[in-house]
């Protein structure tokens, strides 16, 4: 079973060819590896070092990929070209260059997208015509993500696998592996199967979300929900930082490189791909007093969420904020936490009055029998004294 992050259309045209029984001869696939080679090589442009990033993303070649997924880029094949490039003094950046829909889920796409953020050197990515799903994956671990225009797509965060139903075929597990073999026909087996993609979903989320520096809740709430966006939507979106050609980004590199005056600009501000390259102990420095204040800040949300539950005891409400990320600042827990400590005071207030209720009721009795005491005292005195007469 192969499990895809991998752009719909594309992965159609795959399974289709797949099922249809197409097979590429043995001399056609010997020319493809031949190719293949080939084309997995840093290309050098002075001191930057360009990695291709095209087509079908897969663990090892395949014709398929190539064939109906516009090209074929390995991940072993990325992660050999980011060492070469860092081993390489005379290169002083990194630029992957971005056309491909995506490619298949797992291990190996992982750690090419550690690779890509752990670089030694600065990273620029370029999204041509499109960087989806497992391609957007990796272009969210550079330093900085542009856009060649308003045309480029960016998205298709999802995981997705594809089971196809024979009726003519009994497939039976061992009683204590039901799960060894989900029937996609059965709502049981389809929850199996949606719990697991699920799981690997939650992986490429969080990758995706340290990449560009925001929340995992972001990425799942803005990032496109599974839909392509378009470049002007994702950079509103924050899900790349410039765009090329684009009249309502000033802040793009490519597009002040056609005039001497703003390229000269560019090249005297220091951003943060200058100056991990020119300063990289100042730049790690940085980013460690970063994480050290970002985890310090997060104690402090935690801590505060926490006392106030203890305080109006109220835990559940606390923990369901740290886990969405929210603070006491926000709205909406604030009010949970006054609702529930309204709740808790008119708890406490029918308490308090049948407390009072009861005391009220021991302080009647003990003075009805009070009354009675000294009653029949008077009428003892009274008839001492009638006795006595």
């Amino acid at each position: 079973m192969i499990l895809w992050l991998l752009e719909k259309s594309v992965l159609d045209q795959i399974e289709n060819a797949s099922n249809n029984g197409f097979m590429p001869s043995s001399d056609q696939q010997d020319k493809f590896l031949a190719a293949f080679g080939e084309e997995q090589q840093v290309i050098r442009t002075g001191s930057d070092a360009t990695i291709k990033v095209n087509g079908t993303l897969t663990s090892k070649p395949s014709i398929f990929a190539m064939i109906f997924g516009g090209g074929n880029s390995t991940y072993s094949g990325i992660k050999q070209q980011i060492e070469a490039a860092d081993a390489d003094p005379s290169i002083s950046k990194i630029v992957f260059e971005f056309d491909s829909p995506g490619g298949e889920a797992g291990a190996e796409m992982i750690d090419t997208a550690l690779a890509i953020r752990n670089a030694k050197k600065p990273t620029l990515g370029i999204v041509g015509n499109m960087a989806a799903s497992a391609a957007f994956g990796l272009a969210s671990q550079v330093d900085e993500l542009i856009a060649v225009n308003e045309m480029s797509f960016v998205g298709s965060v999802g995981t997705v696998t594809t089971r196809k139903i024979d009726k003519s075929k009994v497939t039976i597990t061992s009683s204590d592996a039901p799960l060894k073999r989900p029937d996609a026909s059965t709502e049981e087996g389809v929850a199996a199967i949606q719990k697991t993609i699920d799981k690997i979903e939650e992986v490429f989320v969080r990758t995706i979300a340290e990449g560009r520096g925001t929340t995992i809740e972001n990425v799942r709430e803005n990032y496109g929900k599974g839909d392509i966006v378009l470049a002007n939507e994702a950079l509103a979106k924050n899900m790349i930082d410039s765009i090329s050609n684009s009249s309502n980004n000033s802040n793009s590199q490519t597009a002040s490189a056609n005039n001497g005056d703003m390229q000269n600009q560019e090249e005297s501000k220091m951003d943060k791909v200058e100056l991990k390259r020119q300063h990289a102990d100042t730049y790690q420095a940085v980013l460690d007093e970063g994480m050290e204040t970002g985890a310090a800040k997060e104690r402090s949300r935690v801590n505060a969420l926490l006392k106030m539950g203890k305080a109006h005891n109220a835990m559940d409400i606390a923990q369901t904020a740290i886990a969405s990320g929210k603070s006491i600042h926000d709205d909406e827990v604030m009010a949970d936490f006054l609702t529930a400590k309204t709740n808790v005071a008119d708890q406490d207030s029918r308490q308090a009055d049948d407390k009072n209720v009861s005391a009220a009721v021991d302080d009647t009795a003990e003075q009805t029998d009070d009354s009675e005491a000294e009653a029949v005292s008077v009428v003892d005195a009274a008839l001492a004294k009638f006795g006595g007469k």
